[in-house]
């Protein structure tokens, strides 16, 4: 568990500095407010004009329906040329892919891919026998060494996960899990303590008799395909623990030639395996210029429409903020009213914004016209 934690926590640390990216990056995606643009007077507000969002889902349907629309969708070849028997396998893939909703796995993966670079599926097999793709976020993922690309060289592939107490301790009843400790002692603080002071995890005999919140607290863990030195030769696991505890609750020997966890990315990475390389952030300077030109065509114009009025001599017995156009005001003799006009010339606008356009096809090697064909999809 030691060994492991170590690992974990290197892992871990090469991807950190892109934490923080990632979270802009997946706020602009979302058109959080203040996620892009300036604000260029008080009190008025940046209303978010989005460009990655639509520019990641026409990807994203290009893609899908490149990937997709061949009939059936997986292609088999068989070596002794026996097209009967790769026709049969391509049409079970193809059933198998439409019950496990593969299609929908594989679409969010490209999402993720265009935010982080990088989106991970994850075929997981129940107990029952059946068969489900998880998609796995890159902030969630472990990967050493970070300086490879390619998944199938790396020596430890994995995710974070959170299991409550109570299915680990089902899992231990049915033996998938090891046994020999309580559940309760993955959990290293707990919110309240028992009669005598001590917390459910310090007393885990309590927390199991007494069931209650403890049995519904979530533990975190990591569920990693490692390789591991027994008997002074290499070999791979699969090894499911407790990183803030250092508990090992399951370990196999893994049989599958590469991790389960294949990439999705847009394009090539570069040297390191978290390279921060994506279509959502290369767009991130020209969303905010997007943005900005947009609120200064709109406040613009609303500005010239609607001046700034001064009242000198007097006051007015109506509320100028709920006046509406073509509306008369009586006003007493000494009350003045003037106001200054607005010059603003929004007639390169429309220019200007056909020219970002431009550029951001030229960024992303796409445009409403060509269709794409230059997104490389691997």
């Amino acid at each position: 568990g030691g060994e492991l934690e170590l690992r974990v926590d290197a892992a871990e640390q090469a991807q950190r500095p892109l934490w923080a990216r990632w979270t802009i990056l997946e706020d602009m995606f979302e058109g959080t407010p203040d996620s892009s643009g300036v604000q260029m007077m008080k009190h008025v507000p940046v209303r978010v004009i989005q460009l990655v969002k639509p520019r990641i889902n026409r990807m994203r349907r290009q893609l899908m329906t490149t990937l997709m629309r061949p009939a059936p969708p997986v292609q088999a070849l068989i070596e002794n040329k026996e097209q009967l028997k790769a026709d049969v396998l391509e049409v079970g893939m193809a059933a198998l892919m439409r019950r496990t909703r593969a299609k929908d796995a594989v679409r969010k993966s490209l999402k993720l891919a265009g935010l982080n670079s990088v989106g991970f599926l994850h075929p997981v097999i129940s107990d029952a026998g059946g068969l489900r793709h998880e998609v796995v976020q890159a902030r969630h993922m472990v990967v050493s060494p970070s300086y490879g690309t390619k998944i199938s060289e790396c020596d430890m592939v994995g995710h974070q996960f959170w299991r409550p107490v109570w299915q680990i301790k089902q899992l231990q009843e049915s033996g998938y899990y090891l046994q020999g400790f309580s559940p309760t002692q993955l959990l290293i603080e707990t919110p309240g303590a028992d009669e005598a002071g001590q917390s459910a995890a310090a007393n885990p005999s309590s927390a199991d008799a007494s069931g209650g919140m403890t049995m519904l607290e979530s533990v975190k863990c990591y569920r990693l395909v490692v390789t591991l030195w027994v008997d002074g030769k290499p070999a791979r696991y699969v090894v499911s623990f407790a990183k803030d505890s250092c508990r090992v609750f399951r370990i196999a020997k893994y049989t599958y030639s590469r991790p389960d966890y294949p990439p999705m990315r847009l394009d090539d990475p570069g040297e390191k395996f978290w390279d921060g390389a994506s279509m959502a952030n290369d767009l991130q300077g020209l969303q905010h210029l997007y943005t900005d030109l947009h609120n200064v065509l709109v406040y613009g114009s609303m500005a010239t429409a609607m001046p700034p009025v001064f009242i000198s001599g007097g006051g007015l017995d109506h509320d100028l903020s709920d006046w509406s156009f073509g509306e008369v005001f009586e006003l007493d003799a000494d009350v003045t009213v003037s106001s200054v006009p607005v010059r603003f010339n929004a007639n390169q606008m429309p220019a200007m914004l056909q020219q970002l356009d431009r550029v951001v096809d030229a960024v992303t090697g796409q445009s409403q016209n060509a269709g794409g064909q230059q997104l490389r999809g691997t």
